[in-house]
């Protein structure tokens, strides 16, 4: 075996068919194909997990990937990085300054100028932290328009974070014991009626049953009102489920004190060059590294000279990153994962390792197509640079510029896990755009980077929405959500979810099939619901996994039931079969596998709910798929169920980037999706980077004409056939044309 190639063969984890690839030490690669594929249970599943794997194993820990791979043999293994396309930092006091940890050498640089102590300027330490905000630069402010839906009565549950039933009981006991009416919608209350229930606490306890996981409770409640209770949790500090909960419900404005800066007033008085660390912290990176080279001009110690120039090197491959928009103080869980991808690529660009692999998720998604060339450009840096690459990408523009592409397929799941010759099928979507007769209307919008813009949506058609990252595509969207009390806004986040919620139950096909497989025994449905104490396992009640306490109870571990083997249902259950498949056994075959082997063919209702997740790309996973273990983009295309087949008249949906992470097969299903809620009354906007988009819209809003401050004006608005006349498209139109 040549030392420079490094081999795999038989790989056989998840859905990969006992494929084996053997990968040149300095190329830069492609992995593409359709959504489920086979392209992460490759790279991340296999190539990386057992990279990391054999660097446990030299560094004497316990591996962590342990055997989650599988693979007949494997050599010349060399250390792997993944980038990949998700951002699950909440901790708003990370910043891109501390995670670069530039912020070290600013602290250096403000203590040696001032002669103090470098630890003064740390915003993460009370002492110095702005007393308001607390560091964090911006106040919370609770939003009661946010919580209320003044439209509905009490009966109609008008408490948007009151979630759990007992809530909903407890306040219509105690309206009835205040005399205030359930039925009147809460805009016609009286005022001191709204008060009561706001802000209200009664003496006594009201006593009320609910389900709670299955089980059927009785408890006693002290009713406290909404407002009251939401202050009380923000006086709370100590839980993050308080602050979590607060964060849905607020509005976040710029600290009134210390102006985004996180420092107190005594930190701030402290200058550089006239400035202090929170102006240098706060401004758009394109203008820090003008000042950084200002200062170098300037007479400057060595020691100084020495911070300034690591300093520059990081802010000028921020810019190079095309993310000049940004401050070292933007806190990082408000990035979008392909801006914390490019933030991650800036490290390693800097820094000074080579003769790594890195496999990197999709670099196109975000990209405004006049970013392209330069992330392209430090792509074959890094490789230059005595690396390797594996790259995630959909995009044949991207896959143009490699060495070498791999194509999984043909299909996903099942149909998927092999090599194929080519990633591209003939599969064109023919749109026919619809002519524009009325407008919603939203003026003078005020945002961030947005001032007094008016914008005008057609309904009942497509909008996109693109422009360069920065521009204020988010900002205006997020404004028209908030002037427009029909809107949903459907976005990339993760759904909240538990071991108990799967995709079966969030599409509401659940019931439908406990109550085949009822019929079909002649058990009650319940035993056919692993939530009740009826149908779950009764060892690990129905979770799967069993907790052991260790240590004397120091530590916990989850482990397989042994009883049930994961199965959640008790073995009475498992015995029931429905045309020769345990209700478990149908649940855990993939999506297409069911609709393909017809199942339910003579219930239309199931093979309805069945078909739209497939519909939406979604086919390769299963109905006992958790929904907390989906990524942003699978959450995002199941939250549409809850709205197909609706009438959605007046209805505006706002989708941001739907298109990441997608072939272009299932891109354009989700763009019939998109005209099917327009047949039934809706108007949809969808921000994207992704030009495949534009050949299935009605109208184009085009952000800029640069990022940032140099941004937040609409350069564009119109129809998608007087867009690909206009000049931006032409200016772009071969990288457009390649990235179909």
């Amino acid at each position: 075996m040549k030392e420079n190639i490094i081999s795999y063969k038989g790989i056989r984890t998840n859905n990969l068919k006992d494929i084996s690839i053997d990968i040149p030490v300095g190329c830069f690669w492609g992995i593409a194909g359709p959504s489920g594929s086979g392209k992460s249970s490759l790279a991340y599943g296999t190539i990386y997990a057992i990279s990391q794997y054999e660097w446990e194993k030299v560094a004497n820990n316990t591996p962590e990937a342990s055997t989650s791979f599988e693979v007949d043999s494997y050599q010349n293994i060399i250390p792997t990085i993944a980038l990949k396309q998700d951002n699950q930092n909440t901790n708003p006091r990370s910043t891109v300054a501390t995670f670069l940890r530039i912020d070290k050498d600013f602290r250096l640089l403000f203590a040696s100028v001032n002669a103090v102590s470098p630890s003064i300027f740390s915003f993460n330490n009370p002492k110095n932290s702005c007393p308001y905000c607390d560091g964090l630069g911006v106040e919370m402010h609770l939003d009661s328009d946010q919580m209320i839906d003044w439209e509905k009565s009490i009966n109609e549950k008008p408490f948007l974070p009151w979630r759990t039933k007992y809530n909903q009981k407890v306040l219509e006991k105690y309206a009835l014991h205040k005399g205030i009416p359930l039925h009147v919608q809460l805009k016609n209350l009286k005022k001191e009626e709204v008060d009561d229930l706001l802000y209200g606490q009664s003496k006594d306890k009201f006593r009320v049953s609910y389900v709670m996981n299955g089980k059927k409770r009785t408890r006693e409640f002290q009713y406290i009102g909404l407002l009251l209770e939401m202050q009380s949790l923000k006086a709370d500090k100590e839980h993050i489920s308080s602050n979590q909960k607060l964060a849905d419900y607020s509005s976040s404005h710029l600290c009134s004190h210390c102006h985004g800066t996180r420092f107190s007033e005594k930190v701030l008085s402290f200058k550089y060059r006239r400035k202090s660390l929170g102006e240098l912290y706060t401004m758009e990176l394109s203008d820090l590294s003008l000042f950084i080279d200002q200062a170098l001009c300037e007479k400057a110690n060595n020691e100084h000279k020495k911070l300034l120039y690591n300093i520059k090197r990081i802010v000028d491959g921020l810019i190079q990153g095309k993310l000049e928009y940004l401050s070292l103080n933007r806190s990082i869980p408000s990035l979008s994962g392909g801006e914390l991808q490019r933030i991650r690529l800036v490290n390693i660009l800097t820094s000074q390792i080579s003769g790594m692999l890195y496999i990197i998720d999709e670099p196109s998604a975000r990209l405004h197509v006049s970013e392209y060339n330069s992330i392209i450009n430090a792509l074959g840096s890094l490789r230059d640079r005595r690396n390797s690459i594996l790259m995630i990408e959909h995009n044949p523009f991207f896959l143009e510029h490699t060495d070498r592409n791999l194509f999984m397929g043909p299909g996903s799941g099942d149909n998927g896990g092999q090599l194929v010759s080519s990633g591209y099928d003939n599969f064109k979507y023919l749109y026919t755009p619809k002519t524009v007769s009325s407008f919603f209307d939203f003026e003078q919008i005020s945002a961030n980077n947005l001032h007094d813009v008016s914008v005008r949506i057609p309904q009942n058609c497509i909008t996109g929405i693109y422009g360069p990252s920065g521009s204020g595509k988010s900002t205006l969207v997020r404004c028209i959500e908030k002037n427009n009390k029909n809107v949903e806004y459907v976005s990339q986040k993760p759904l909240r979810g538990s071991v108990v919620s799967t995709i079966a139950s969030y599409c509401g096909v659940l019931d439908d099939i406990r109550d085949v497989y009822a019929r079909e025994s002649h058990l009650d449905r319940d035993f056919f619901s692993f939530t009740s104490e009826k149908g779950q396992c009764p060892f690990c009640k129905g979770r799967g996994l069993v907790k052991y306490s260790l240590d004397f109870g120091k530590t916990e571990v989850e482990v397989l039931c042994d009883e049930c083997k994961g199965k959640r249902y008790s073995n009475e259950v498992l015995r029931s079969s429905f045309k020769g498949f345990s209700i478990y056994e149908m649940l855990t075959l993939t999506i297409d596998h069911l609709l393909d082997g017809a199942f339910f063919a003579e219930y239309p209702i199931i093979v309805k709910k069945v078909a739209l997740l497939q519909k939406l790309g979604l086919g390769y996973l299963t109905l006992f798929r958790t929904t907390d273990t989906l990524s942003g983009g699978e959450a995002q295309r199941l939250k549409l169920t809850k709205f197909i087949g609706k009438k959605l008249k007046e209805k505006i949906f706002i989708f941001d980037e739907p298109l990441t992470g997608l072939s272009e097969k299932d891109a354009y299903n989700i763009m019939t999706v998109f005209g099917e809620i327009t047949e039934a009354g809706g108007t949809v906007i969808f921000v994207e980077h992704n030009v495949l988009g534009f050949s299935s819209c009605d109208y184009i809003i085009e952000m800029g004409p640069g990022k940032g401050k140099y941004g937040g004006e609409i350069v564009f608005e119109g129809s998608i056939n007087t867009f690909k006349r206009s000049h931006n498209y032409q200016k772009y139109k071969r990288i457009i044309d390649k990235s179909f």
